[in-house]
């Protein structure tokens, strides 16, 4: 017999361990990306900002990704995603996000969210309504 295996408990133990567990290959997020469209809140109309994105891995922050709207207000930081095996069961990591939006004239305005290495990957937003300063 299996030196490791002597026991029939031990069988058991393994067999059991082993029926509910597995490596799965998937494509994971290592970096979230995310997307949105920037207006002005009373005109509607699309707006030039800077927008920063400050993801966290649990409790490790990862680097800020900046970029700037287009003529449409529109803007994207694309996810950073690759390909692994994943062991069943397991727990996907947890990216918890905040992304600031600056415009010359109008209130900061900071938006949150979550979302998980198993995706969705990039995060829309929606559109950010922008207010005038005081």
């Amino acid at each position: 017999m299996i030196p490791l295996l002597r026991s029939s408990v031990q069988l058991v133990a393994c067999l059991a361990v082993l029926s509910v567990s597995a490596c799965i290959p998937v494509q994971y997020v290592r970096y979230p990306g995310v997307e949105g469209t920037v207006v002005d809140a009373q005109h509607h109309s699309p707006l030039k900002a800077a927008v920063t994105l400050k993801p966290l891995l649990g409790n490790k922050p990862l680097p800020e990704l900046s970029t700037s709207t287009d003529t449409t207000g529109t803007f994207r930081l694309a996810p950073n995603k690759s390909f692994g095996l994943w062991v069943v069961p397991g727990t996907p990591a947890t990216f918890s996000c905040t992304l600031t939006v600056r415009v010359l004239g109008y209130n900061e305005v900071s938006k949150s969210f979550s979302t998980s290495s198993l995706g969705p990957p990039v995060t829309q937003l929606g559109v950010i309504m922008m207010e005038l300063g005081n």
